[in-house]
């Protein structure tokens, strides 16, 4: 992460990706999750549309207060009556339970993610349209995502055998969002721990 920085870009945001790690160290705790942090060039986003990223609000429909803010001259606003959104902000923290996802192509890979979790963050800072490069382009999964969503991509990669990978499946695969629009992939962490 500070390599990036060191060579311009700026850090606008740091995310949790949680997922039940499967085996520990003897000298180290399980690892539940990874880092996954968002650079720029700039201060921000060319481009950032979080709404396929938001989850479901239980509290939607739902009456809330608020108010309450400070004047200049040290009175208080008037609370508001407001209304819950059916969808919010779904937070840092990324809980995928889709660790299985992908196909037998996929798992030809040593480190795969979720195939949601890239579809999500390219419809997020991609415009459609627009273009996705991944310069570790591994078993694929960010072009299949790109190509799956009308984006153009660029995959990038030192092994030929991950390459091909990548090919057949940008041939034979589409990632599709479950039918939901935005479900709550960012349900209570705890009930997955042991």
């Amino acid at each position: 992460a500070l390599t990036f920085m060191d060579i311009g870009f700026s850090l606008w945001d740091t995310l949790i990706y949680y997922r039940r790690g499967v085996w520990s160290h003897p000298t180290r705790f399980r690892t539940d999750h990874e880092y996954m942090f968002v650079f720029v060039k700039g201060s921000k986003p060319n481009y950032f549309n979080r709404n396929p990223l938001d989850i479901s609000n239980p509290k939607a429909g739902k009456e809330y207060s608020c108010g309450g803010s400070r004047k200049k001259d040290g009175t208080t606003h008037p609370p508001k009556k407001l209304v819950y959104k059916p969808y919010k902000c779904r937070g840092s923290i990324f809980n995928y339970n889709f660790g299985g996802d992908g196909t037998k192509l996929k798992k030809k890979h040593p480190a795969t993610f979720p195939n949601i979790m890239a579809l999500d963050f390219v419809e997020c800072f991609c415009p459609p349209g627009g273009l996705v490069l991944d310069p570790f382009n591994g078993s694929g999964t960010t072009c299949v995502a790109a190509k799956s969503s009308g984006r153009n991509y660029i995959g990038i990669d030192v092994a030929e055998e991950y390459v091909s990978i990548a090919n057949e499946r940008l041939r034979t695969e589409t990632i599709i969002r479950p039918e939901d629009r935005l479900p709550d992939y960012n349900t209570d962490i705890t009930k997955f721990m042991d």
